[in-house]
């Protein structure tokens, strides 16, 4: 029972007192004076401040909706209140309050929809965390019949929905912001009015705080799904598959490190769940870290196929790495004297209090860090070309930026070195570590990058030539000189990425430190596999991010101009570095749109991957149409992606499909991306692809439908939405389309079959595309 209240009066009242318990029959509501309340009911929490009036809403459940408790020392000031009829005669006989309970009850929705995206969002997350590491362990074999599909057949974003409806919540949430006021104002001089909306917004509350709950239990579910004593969970079937694999000679670390992801996560769950519920829920957490220390004991069937090089004990390792620092320097040849000035820079940032500061003198160290960074890495880089036996240090440098075994702890080198030599054949598209990037450009298989000025290797050459910095002859010579252009490259793609993908502007520095690395190495580590899967995942459903229309001739067939689909795949690189986002460097390379662009991620990531991904993908998009369309990337005249969208940026506000309300939000959407047409772009697409997707609608009718035709979703997830009126109309104009360039296509084809002339295969698959899409 809560704490004795004197009603009509002031209550002063010592922090962590109860004032009301959930489930208690109402007896009060009351003004906040001083101080802050927090109500907690289960599911989600808040915290009442200063000027608002509390447990309004309750009044229409006859009973309190959650536990009151004094955050601080607080002031209360307590009204009788028994029932809505009892609210209503207050409102009634106090109109100077009519519009602070209002204003109160609408902040109230604001602040419990907020707390419901919180934790919808983590159910979401464990839930494609879970569908993800099952399909993961069904492409390396384990049985499908493991798969507990009936509990996937539930997707939350989807499933739980609130009762009432979008319009009457996002009113709701327009209120709010509407000062107090003006609600003062608005509702003094009538009882109906206070009472009627109190009553409609008391509803709108109890829907949320349901919708809360049913969510909370959605979870509490699926941490049975990720761990249970029956042994039917994930992380038991994935250290079971583990030890098969083990016992066919086929386990790789990618696996280990999976389960080590489901033991983090089963840990998380829990303590969210006890967070949110109190609940202390049965976790055996000596039993999940003895068995996944037991997978790593089981030992590996010999394979006669493989000559595996011996596997070095963790002491080892850490015996090899002693003064990584001076073995790298050695390495790299550098001299003793500028040995000794780079030993003291690293010697400062090792002993610095703070080495995340913002403060002068830690940025102007890391500064200098940099620079020598890359100097070093330059030389060492060109002595990897030439040598075989490189040192443990100088593998962690070039691929982790890995400088000085001070910085990181032993178990964190440890990781790193497990994966240094790892292999990822067959992967779908090309991944490349940085190192073995710059081998490809300095053995002349791959072409340098832009820099930051869009100019490539030969336009930079041919404007030192036009400034008079370098010769005719010296032009030609530096245009066949690989080692040039591996400089070229670090000095401007990979030094450029590198901060970019980092995301830390205030506190970047290209030297790996475990201040930044905020949770386990072996969760943030991205492998080549890992970022590979995420890319065919989110392939899956934005289907044409790849396939681009490209100029086919061919006289022999007498073909002269055709525009036929290619699917071109990126070049993808991760950087030595730690980092928060990705990088759309480059849409395509050079000048012929048939070639790869080139996306940059993190070897280590804060970020969860599928959004790394997603931002890449978006800003894709957007830049190869852009390339695709030239001048006219903006022309309305010329229908695109670009220009249709700039056409609704810039009109918005006299757009008839926008109400007043949508137009508001663009324009808070523009400010927030800064004007940046591909960045505002940006936000639409990661909401097209998280929310519209599984049918949750985010965007307003007019970007929906430019999404819809230009970067539209699979067939299965098109069908899906096309039970939902929303989503009909939008969904319509991408299979009209499609199905007038197949309709074209088969024609064509049957034209060149009647007259007896030979379809070459690109028709075919060009036709394919459009008709099965």
């Amino acid at each position: 029972m809560g704490t004795v209240l004197k009603e009509n009066e002031l209550n002063q009242l010592v922090r962590g007192t109860v004032l009301f318990q959930k489930g208690e029959k109402i007896s009060f509501i009351g003004m906040i004076v001083k101080g802050s309340i927090r109500i907690q009911n289960g599911a989600v929490k808040r915290i009442a401040k200063k000027g608002t009036i509390i447990a309004a809403a309750d009044v229409f459940a006859d009973e309190y909706l959650g536990d009151y408790i004094t955050e601080e020392d607080t002031i209360f000031y307590a009204f009788p209140a028994f029932d809505s009829g009892s609210l209503e005669q207050f409102l009634i006989d106090n109109s100077d309050y009519k519009g602070i309970v209002v204003h109160s009850m609408e902040k109230e929705v604001v602040e419990y929809l907020g707390e419901r995206e919180r934790i919808l969002n983590r159910a979401g997350e464990f839930y494609h965390f879970l569908k993800r590491h099952y399909e993961l362990a069904i492409r390396d074999g384990m049985d499908k019949e493991e798969v507990p599909r009936k509990f996937f057949e539930v997707v939350p974003e989807v499933a739980f929905e609130l009762a009432c409806r979008e319009p009457k919540v996002s009113y709701y949430q327009e209120c709010a912001k509407v000062p107090l006021s003006v609600h003062n104002e608005f509702y003094h001089d009538s009882d109906v009015m206070a009472f009627y909306q109190a009553s409609e917004i008391a509803y709108v509350i109890q829907e949320i705080i349901k919708s809360c709950q049913t969510i909370v239990k959605y979870i509490e579910e699926v941490f049975y799904m990720y761990w249970n004593a029956n042994g039917n969970n994930l992380f038991d079937k994935e250290v079971k598959f583990a030890k098969e694999m083990k016992k066919n000679g086929q386990f790789k670390m990618e696996q280990f490190i999976r389960i080590n992801d489901t033991k983090d996560k089963t840990f998380m769950l829990n303590e969210i769940i006890e967070q949110m519920t109190g609940k202390q829920l049965p976790l055996d957490r000596q039993y999940l870290e003895e068995t996944l220390k037991a997978v790593l004991n089981t030992p590996m069937a010999s394979s006669q196929e493989v000559e595996e090089e011996p596997v070095r004990s963790a002491e080892d390792q850490l015996e090899l790495l002693q003064n990584s620092l001076l073995q790298i320097l050695d390495f790299a040849k550098i001299k003793k004297e500028e040995q000794q000035e780079i030993i003291t820079a690293m010697n400062a940032f090792v002993h610095a209090k703070d080495r995340l500061s913002t403060q002068d003198d830690v940025r102007k160290l890391k500064k200098q860090i940099a620079l020598y960074y890359f100097k070093v890495y330059k030389v060492c880089l060109f002595e990897w070309f030439e040598n075989a036996n490189v040192p443990l240090a100088v593998k962690l440098f070039l691929n982790y930026g890995y400088m000085d075994e001070r910085l990181l702890d032993d178990e964190q080198i440890v990781f790193l070195c497990e994966q240094v030599d790892q292999s990822y054949p067959n992967l779908p598209c090309d991944i490349y570590t940085m190192p073995e990037w710059l081998k490809a450009i300095y053995e002349g298989r791959k072409d340098t990058s832009r820099d930051s000025f869009e100019r490539d290797y030969r336009d930079a050459l041919r404007e030192q030539r036009r400034t008079g910095r370098i010769t005719d002859r010296e032009e030609r010579e530096y245009l066949k000189d690989n080692r040039r252009k591996v400089i070229f490259e670090i000095e401007n793609m990979f030094t450029s990425n590198n901060k970019i993908v980092n995301g830390k502007l205030s506190t970047y520095v290209p030297v790996l430190y475990k201040d930044e690395i905020y949770g386990d190495i072996e969760r943030l580590f991205l492998s080549k596999q890992q970022l590979a899967d995420t890319i065919l995942e989110l392939e899956e459903k934005d289907f044409t991010i790849f396939n681009r229309e490209v100029l086919y001739t061919n006289p022999q067939l007498k073909i002269e101009k055709e525009y036929v689909i290619k699917h071109v795949y990126p070049d993808v690189i991760l950087a030595p570095v730690y980092g928060t986002t990705s990088s759309m460097w480059q849409e395509i390379t050079g000048k012929k749109r048939d070639t790869p662009g080139r996306f940059i991620f993190p070897s280590i990531v804060e970020s969860e991957v599928y959004k790394l991904v997603t931002k890449a993908f978006g800003r894709f998009h957007w830049e190869y149409c852009r390339c695709e369309q030239g001048t006219s990337w903006n022309n309305i005249q010329y229908k695109s992606l670009t220009s249709e969208y700039m056409d609704y940026i810039q009109y918005y506000r006299k757009n008839h499909d926008l109400s007043e309300e949508r137009r508001e939000k663009i324009k808070v959407q523009i400010q927030r991306a800064r004007n940046n047409s591909r960045e505002i772009f940006l936000n639409d697409y990661e909401l097209w692809i998280y929310y519209e997707s599984k049918a949750a609608m985010k965007l307003n009718k007019v970007s929906r439908a430019i999404l819809a035709t230009y970067c539209p979703f699979n067939k299965d997830i098109r069908e899906f939405l096309k039970t939902n009126t929303a989503f009909s109309e939008a969904m319509m104009r991408q299979i009209r389309n499609f199905g007038e360039k197949a309709k074209e296509w088969d024609m064509r084809i049957k034209r060149r079959e009647n007259n007896n002339l030979e379809v070459p295969e690109e028709f075919y698959r060009t036709y394919e595309y459009y008709a099965d899409h």
